[in-house]
């Protein structure tokens, strides 16, 4: 069964760029021509709101947990590197289509009267509220004060996680176990992880649609890049244990840059509002 773990993976990706490019393949415009100059600025923004979205503890908690139950019932036979890319995959394909959705409900909210008044005052106020939140939780977590912290998965979506990974993750096909779980617990997260997804969306459903798409793309590249990275490192040698000491120690720092992202993107709302009245 091994020597066909390469070609799942080539395969899945195959089918997820045949997923992402089909528009520009029918008409022959590539993503990358529209990243033309004068839009890289928001590039940067867009991976970084992405990578910042990945770091948050609710998606790395249950890679960790994940690979934790995994190593306990099969530490010789589990490629830890394989595993990570394959909940990568699993939680990429998960979250391009809550972005998909997403975009489409803005789309058809646009039949709605004075809709884009609507939208971006409403982001600018939740923006606002979540930078206020994210500070608050960054002192408490500064404090190791977890009982304060609000913006947290809730304890019934981390059972369900914690239930869904004993069930499956010891069967015999743990990597695409491992896909099929990273697809799971993402949808289980999206109240926890949305918060600088939604106002991303927000930000970039004026452009035109194969520039939305290839945001959207950016974004769940930068999403999924902590996740491929954690594994690597504990593949080197690195205990999972470190990792999740790693992660709550330096979580006050999450929220704090969490907040400034959030911030940024209030500004943006403000300044999309001014230019719609």
């Amino acid at each position: 069964m091994k020597k066909y773990y390469k070609t799942l993976i080539i395969i899945s990706l195959l089918i997820i760029a045949i997923v992402i490019f089909k528009d520009s393949l029918i008409t022959g415009e590539f993503i990358i021509s529209k990243l033309r100059s004068g839009e890289d600025l928001n590039v940067i923004i867009v991976i970084l709101a992405g990578i910042i979205d990945g770091i948050n503890p609710c998606a790395l908690s249950m890679l960790l947990f994940f690979i934790t139950f995994s190593l306990a019932n099969d530490s010789k036979n589990t490629n830890i590197i394989l595993l990570g890319i394959m909940f990568a995959i699993g939680t990429f394909i998960s979250y391009f289509l809550a972005g998909l959705g997403i975009l489409k409900v803005i789309y058809l909210g646009k039949y709605i009267t004075n809709f884009h008044i609507i939208i971006y005052s409403f982001t600018a106020i939740v923006a606002f509220l979540l930078t206020y939140m994210n500070i608050r939780d960054g002192i408490s977590a500064k404090k190791y004060d977890v009982g304060n912290i609000k913006l947290q998965l809730p304890n019934k979506n981390k059972v369900f996680i914690h239930n869904t990974i004993k069930k499956f993750a010891n069967l015999r096909f743990k990597y695409l176990v491992s896909l099929l779980l990273g697809f799971i617990v993402t949808v289980s997260e999206l109240l926890c992880t949305g918060q600088v997804y939604l106002a991303t969306m927000v930000t970039i459903h004026k452009l035109d649609a194969s520039l939305r798409i290839a945001y959207l793309f950016i974004f769940n590249l930068g999403f999924v890049l902590p996740i491929i990275v954690i594994s690597f490192i504990i593949n080197k040698g690195r205990e999972v244990m470190d990792m999740t000491d790693l992660l709550f120690n330096k979580l006050f720092i999450i929220k704090y840059v969490t907040a400034v992202i959030m911030f940024i993107f209030g500004v943006i709302s403000i300044l999309n509002l001014i230019s719609v009245l």
